[in-house]
């Protein structure tokens, strides 16, 4: 009975800590001031302080260290003095050395990449593009009609090489609705998740902090 109730007291407090963090992050709606700085830092520590343990255990320890200690695979040391010489960039003296590992994970994540890239996004929407717009329904050959003149509209706006004057100048215009079109969506759409954010912060407030609402 005792544990339960530790572990409760101990959930209280978490839950505490939350809320309160949360309305110090809120508070920039009022004014910028210490407590919302103090918040903004200490969620910016905690995060990096988080991400250094779980990159040494999931990446470091298991791809690099113990490839050497364990599986004497002492091939590593080279990947390992390259990742080195990335931390060199904290000094201006030896900034220099950070250029030749940066070099080679640019060029390898390229040429490792590209393929990759030309198929899943280059040659799939090209394959996405071409669609039937006979003998489907109505409404699917209409929806494939709307979809190729968005593409082709909106490729048309990017195409430089001629002058966008008359006819040329028309189907460009066109090109820019489809793409203001796209950007409203997407920007809607990353709206609508930080108002997610929003009502899941105001759900944790109402319900397990104030107990206001059922949670």
């Amino acid at each position: 009975m005792a544990e339960t109730h530790g572990i409760l007291y101990n959930e209280n407090i978490g839950i505490w800590i939350a809320a309160l963090l949360t309305l110090a992050i809120y508070s920039f709606l009022i004014a910028d001031s210490w407590l919302y700085r103090f918040t903004e830092h200490l969620f910016i520590g905690v995060a990096n302080g988080y991400i250094l343990v779980v990159t040494y255990t999931n990446t470091v320890k298991p791809n690099l260290i113990d490839k050497i200690v364990v599986d004497h695979n002492f091939w590593y040391f080279i990947p390992g003095i390259m990742g080195l010489m990335m931390v060199a960039r904290l000094s201006q003296k030896y900034a220099w050395m950070s250029r030749w590992p940066m070099a080679y994970f640019v060029g390898m994540g390229s040429g490792i990449s590209i393929n990759a890239i030309i198929q899943s996004d280059l040659m799939m929407q090209i394959y996405k593009t071409m669609l039937p717009i006979m003998g489907k329904g109505i409404v699917t050959n209409l929806s494939n009609l709307f979809l190729i003149v968005g593409v082709i509209t909106s490729l048309f706006y990017f195409f430089f090489s001629v002058e966008h004057k008359g006819v040329f100048k028309n189907v460009s215009s066109i090109g820019i609705a489809f793409l203001m079109i796209a950007f409203g969506g997407a920007f809607g759409n990353t709206v609508m998740a930080r108002i997610s954010l929003l009502i899941g912060r105001m759900q944790f407030l109402l319900g397990k902090w104030l107990n206001l609402i059922a949670t």
